[in-house]
């Protein structure tokens, strides 16, 4: 088989996200036997429903086999879990990933685990305490029976034997000992995506969201849940994430830190130039930003280093509306070479130029630092073989690291899609052939997908979406 090391890794990425964590709202109020081996301290919910992701991506049996890496669509149909139904899954205790499926027919299971044991993925099959089990991948243990099908880890040695408890007594408990009536779950009644996703305030701090978490005063689990929806069609792959708070005080939280953020106005769009491989663009207050820089002892010490070339602070105070960050990358650019990068942004007024000649005699005086003025608005700023070139144009505020894009040439893809970035709190794209054909890391992340651009974009502070073009239909299939 053809190894296609960066599809293989999103058919898993989907298949964990699939299983690591679900919950499917039916009519019955009576969870299946199979979701009630979610524990009540979970800390991490989510669903896929394979059939509608089928039919959304447009995929036959066929292909669907393919991904798997099975022989045929008849070994799909006799694998022994029920892929009509919804897969569940969890992050438990101990941050053990858990995978829960409807078993259609514990023979065919069965049958399906000692292929995989010829194939050297699943070891042997045993009988014990009413359940069927085998270690999958030596790292991974699956639980089974007539009704429910459960796959947790990673561990090995010991930790194996003390999962096996947990694992039994999570197949054992009745509804009303799981997790189904957690908030993380009911999040998800409104969310109707193929594959979907809940986790409370203390997963996020798991992933490095304890930052946020203290920025909002969360400190309960259910203070803050963040919910994920994935929809994917033949060209498209969407994410929307929502943070959603469980207390009037972490919402007031959120609405204090979008302050500082407006709806972008658009008028930077035309502050582009052909050849752009990434654009972020903002609505910002100067002076709010500014008091968030400098409650954080990282940004408050770079300002500080900053602040010694020049006054950076009273250039932030004066920005007040769009600010844009573009990457350029023209043809003759050499693969690997830094691009040209530009900020530009809306002033509330110029008043820090009336300071330029301060910062100019300092630089002399200071020594290491160069600082010319090529005109009354406009300067380049030398340290240590570095140049950059920064001023005022037609009240924007420009800072590059190239003197080619002083002056943008516009008629570039960010103009000529001006209209969906209006009214948004963030916008950042990226043109994903661009970025390969300019940055070797970049390519060597992406390889020959066939992707052709990301976007990322919020509504507001406290919703986003992230929308991935391209062929995803050929991404989600495996040459063998």
């Amino acid at each position: 088989m053809k190894k296609r090391t960066l599809q293989s890794l999103l058919v898993l990425v989907l298949a964990v996200a699939a299983l690591a964590g679900a919950f499917l709202l039916f009519n019955s109020r009576k969870s299946d036997a199979y979701m009630q081996v979610v524990p009540k301290d979970a800390r991490v919910v989510g669903r896929m429903d394979l059939k509608a992701l089928m039919k959304s991506v447009e995929l036959d049996a066929e292909e669907v086999s393919s991904a798997l890496q099975l022989r045929s669509a008849d070994e799909v149909a006799h694998l022994g879990i029920d892929l009509t139904r919804p897969f569940v899954g969890f992050l438990a205790r101990g941050d053990y990933m858990g995978f829960a499926a409807c078993v259609s027919n514990d023979a065919e299971l069965t049958e399906t685990c000692r292929k995989w044991q010829a194939k050297g993925v699943c070891g042997e099959v045993k009988t014990q305490r009413g359940y069927s089990w085998a270690v999958v991948a030596d790292q991974w243990l699956l639980a089974f029976n007539t009704k429910k099908a459960l796959l947790m880890g990673p561990a090995v040695g010991e930790s194996q034997t003390q999962l096996m408890g947990d694992m039994f007594r999570y197949l054992e408990q009745k509804e009303e000992e799981s997790g189904v009536e957690m908030p993380i779950f009911k999040a998800l009644q409104d969310m109707d995506a193929p594959m979907a996703m809940a986790a409370n305030s203390c997963a996020m701090s798991s992933f490095g969201g304890d930052a946020l978490r203290e920025k909002l005063g969360v400190r309960e689990a259910n203070d803050l849940i963040m919910k994920l929806g994935l929809n994917i069609s033949p060209k498209s792959m969407e994410l929307e994430a929502e943070l959603e708070a469980g207390t009037e005080k972490v919402e007031k939280a959120i609405e204090t830190l979008s302050e500082g953020f407006g709806k972008i106005g658009g008028a930077l769009a035309a502050q582009t130039s052909r050849g752009s491989i990434a654009w972020a663009c903002a609505n910002i207050d100067g002076e709010k930003v500014l008091g968030l820089m400098r409650s954080g002892e990282t940004l408050r010490t770079l300002l500080l280093m900053m602040n010694l070339a020049v006054d950076v602070d009273m250039i932030i105070k004066a920005v007040h509306g769009d600010v844009a960050i573009e990457l350029n990358s023209q043809e003759d650019y050499r693969l690997g070479q830094i691009p040209a990068m530009r900020l530009t942004a809306e002033l509330e007024n110029t008043d820090f130029l009336k300071n330029a000649d301060y910062w100019i005699e300092s630089a002399r005086e200071r020594g290491g630092v160069q600082l010319v003025a090529d005109s009354p608005n406009d300067f380049c700023l030398s340290y240590a073989g570095t140049e950059a070139w920064f001023g005022t144009k037609d009240n924007l505020l420009y800072v590059t690291n190239d003197r080619s894009m002083i002056t943008p040439t516009g008629k570039g893809w960010i103009e000529a899609n001006s209209k969906e970035i209006k009214g948004k709190r963030l916008y950042v794209t990226l043109d994903v052939q661009g970025a390969k054909r300019s940055l070797a890391s970049f390519m060597d992340i992406v390889g020959d997908m066939p992707l052709e651009r990301l976007t990322l974009e919020a509504d507001d502070i406290d919703e986003w979406k992230l929308t991935i073009t391209g062929d995803v239909k050929k991404l989600l299939t495996i040459e063998h």
